[in-house]
């Protein structure tokens, strides 16, 4: 690799919890050092190729990443960027690298997600309109009338007026599962039920992510027993046209076996709560109830299912505090943008301590380091 520059992005404290294991963060930077070279940036693919991240500042432990698709912007230097972290915690560094002029195909990896996700969706802009799965499951979405809008973090989806995305797969018997999303409501309130994720389990039954209505937020089994919710109070009309994360973890082991999260925090759920376990399903839908009944109105953006992650509360807060100003950088977001800097010769760090060769003419009486 022969990179011309690189900028750190470092994990501002109190951001992270705990330490998060294989944690994908995401990144969106809008910066004219991230234009291409053609529009007076130092980026030298026009597709933005040539941006990767390492561990270090030599550039040689090379980190999983996923450039999503159409997100690179040549003429403004902006791009989203997901990067999977081993090991995640407060003050980690991410050393971004761009400049390299051989570099001219994508590197972007379906191992940025850990296998226990099973679907990620980023809806890109509405320029590249995208349905696919980024995990290598290739769980992709089918589009029944929606069409594309602004996102949380790029672009999303607008599920408004009878629209949804559907999606064929089964999550088989896992004992713990977690469904994210950030919603934007256009209009809620008591008298809606509306339905962001649902999941057909079959004899018409559904595992269902809602709000509204006088269960106001929360995820039923809904076989005519069982259903867990916040109560009212908790998304409401003040909840309309603002990006709002929805997180429901679910663990067979715990008690409660479910929790619900509201940007990050945990929610008091009212009684009953959920005694079953999850079901194989045979799909998901994105935007309605499995049903075909009580469409969610309004936009929907990253929707994640993440199974196998029990006690999750650490992760779903450390999601939050990232992806809520994934294009804001310094002391009071998640993470600071250092100044962009220049690799040192052939890539490496020179060590003072070692002698090079070579001769050196300089006049009478000037000396370097102390030394004739």
């Amino acid at each position: 690799m022969a990179f011309g520059y690189y900028t750190t992005f470092t994990v501002n404290p109190g951001q992270v919890p705990s330490t998060q294991t294989d944690f994908p963060v995401v990144i969106r930077p809008i910066d004219n050092r991230f234009r291409d070279i053609a529009n007076g940036g130092h980026v030298q693919s026009s597709s933005g190729y040539d941006i990767r991240p390492y561990a270090d500042s030599a550039a040689s432990t090379a980190l999983k990443f996923e450039l999503v698709v159409g997100s690179y912007d040549n003429s403004n230097g902006a791009f989203e960027m997901w990067i999977k972290i081993p090991s995640l915690s407060n003050g980690y560094v991410i050393y971004l690298f761009y400049g390299d002029p051989t570099i001219n195909t994508n590197g972007t990896s379906t191992d940025t997600w850990r296998s226990e996700f099973k679907e990620v969706m980023h809806y890109p802009n509405i320029m590249v309109f995208s349905l696919d799965d980024s995990t290598s499951n290739a769980n992709n979405g089918t589009n029944h009338f929606c069409t594309p809008s602004s996102g949380k973090i790029d672009g999303g989806i607008q599920t408004s007026n009878g629209a949804w995305i559907s999606t064929a797969f089964g999550i088989g018997t896992p004992s713990a599962i977690t469904y994210s999303c950030w919603c934007n409501p256009s209009t809620q309130g008591a008298q809606f039920v509306n339905y962001l994720i649902s999941l057909s389990i079959g004899a018409g039954f559904s595992w269902s992510i809602f709000a509204g209505g006088s269960l106001d937020l929360g995820i039923g089994l809904f076989d005519g027993t069982n259903i867990a919710n916040t109560g009212t109070g908790t998304f409401t009309d003040a909840d309309n046209n603002v990006w709002t994360k929805i997180d429901v973890a679910y663990d067979n082991a715990a008690s409660p076996k479910t929790r619900i999260y509201k940007n990050g925090v945990s929610l008091s759920i009212s009684s009953p709560t959920i005694t079953g376990s999850v079901a194989a399903n045979d799909g998901i839908n994105i935007g309605r109830r499995a049903d075909n009944n009580f469409y969610w109105p309004g936009n929907i953006d990253e929707v994640h299912v993440l199974t196998g992650v029990a006690n999750p509360s650490d992760w779903i807060t450390t999601e939050y505090n990232n992806q809520n100003n994934p294009s804001s950088y310094g002391p009071a977001f998640f993470m600071t943008m250092g100044a962009e800097q220049q690799p040192a010769a052939g890539g490496q760090n020179i060590d003072s301590n070692i002698l090079i060769g070579f001769t050196l003419q300089l006049p009478a009486g000037v000396t370097v380091g102390g030394l004739l």
